[in-house]
């Protein structure tokens, strides 16, 4: 497992044999221990898309997946009322750098 097993995920996505959001869902579930809860692929998707428009401090909400979850990254903070993460850090604490576009 690791990196060439996310590389894998997101080549599916890319080729069309996967979608995007079952490729993340895979990579969240089974590639790291203990596994990330499959609620995080839609604010992974949207740390995906900022950091494609090349946004990578855009904060991303996930309050209420913690909430559901209980699972609360470190690097979050709380703005507004609502807990927030940046998209780089997203990307980078689920390893989904590969899900990225290359030209970036």
């Amino acid at each position: 497992m690791g990196h060439s097993t996310t590389e894998g995920f997101a080549d599916a996505a890319k080729d069309g044999l996967a979608s995007l959001r079952t490729a993340i869902s895979l990579n969240l579930s089974t590639n790291h221990y203990p596994p990330i809860p499959t609620v995080y692929v839609e604010p992974v998707v949207a740390a995906l898309e900022a950091y494609n428009e090349g946004d990578v401090a855009r904060p991303i909400d996930i309050t209420e997946v913690v909430k559901e979850t209980g699972m609360e990254p470190r690097l979050a903070f709380v703005e507004d009322g609502k807990l927030l993460i940046d998209a780089a850090t997203l990307i980078e604490i689920t390893h989904s750098w590969a899900f990225t576009d290359e030209e970036n």
